[in-house]
């Protein structure tokens, strides 16, 4: 993994940080981006995006009912991992474009020839994702994003939050989340990016209107207190 100078918490944690032998205590990985049935793909990476896309496709090679066609974008192949073994493995069925050597791909020529029974998935930078967002149909588009997309709300507003569990009632002030209220009030909760994007920190809403402000669509009655707020005066949560 390469340390990333923005990180948010895990390229700088391995790389500064752990050590061979070191103990690390793991879970069982949360999937917001599934890979449902389909009679063909189109799977799109940019950059780092390959991990997530990588194993899809495999996945997908294994069914003998359904076809793959993989996109894969970098700057340079000297700088895209797993290069070698995805030509070697899907051979005409990858189209490796390093942007420095082809240009970027054109996504609105792939759209226009996409097949109505292809799903398309893409995982890469904001500004592929969003592209693809302009070109691909909707209801056959799946993304998955590292940033939250730039989005603005209304000015943040107080408002309250009942535990349900203990009664306890926690003002969450206009400058700060309702998980940093949760957390300095006593009441800590697990959580990840803080940017709406990995559903860590999902809590059951009981009554009152959250806002959702993440990016990857919260359940009906749940939401995601590191950026979601509350349309409501108050807000009852099963804590």
């Amino acid at each position: 993994m390469r340390h990333d100078p923005l990180s948010r918490g895990g390229s700088e944690y391995v790389n500064l940080f752990l050590r061979a032998g070191r103990r690390v205590r793991i879970s069982e990985p949360r999937n917001n981006f599934p890979l449902d049935g389909a009679r063909r793909y189109l799977f799109i990476a940019g950059g780092i995006g390959i991990t997530a896309i990588l194993p899809m496709m495999r996945a997908v090679a294994d069914r003998a009912a359904a076809d793959a066609t993989l996109v894969y974008v970098g700057r340079t192949e000297d700088a895209m991992p797993f290069v070698a073994e995805i030509r070697r493995t899907f051979a005409d069925r990858a189209l490796v474009i390093a942007t420095e050597r082809d240009g970027r791909p054109d996504l609105a020529d792939l759209a226009r020839r996409l097949p109505e029974d292809t799903s398309v998935y893409c995982c890469g930078p904001v500004g592929m994702l969003d592209a693809c967002s302009a070109h691909f149909p909707a209801d056959r588009l799946h993304l998955e994003r590292f940033r939250r997309a730039e989005r603005s709300f209304a000015p943040d507003s107080p408002f309250e939050v009942v535990c349900a569990r203990s009664g306890d009632r926690v003002a969450v002030a206009s400058g700060e989340t309702m998980l940093d209220a949760l957390n300095r009030s006593g009441h800590p909760m697990a959580s990840g990016c803080r940017e709406g994007l990995c559903a860590a920190c999902d809590v059951v809403v009981l009554e009152g209107t959250p806002e959702h402000r993440d990016d990857i669509g919260a359940p009906a009655g749940h939401m995601y207190p590191c950026v979601s707020r509350s349309l409501s005066a108050r807000l009852v949560v099963d804590l």
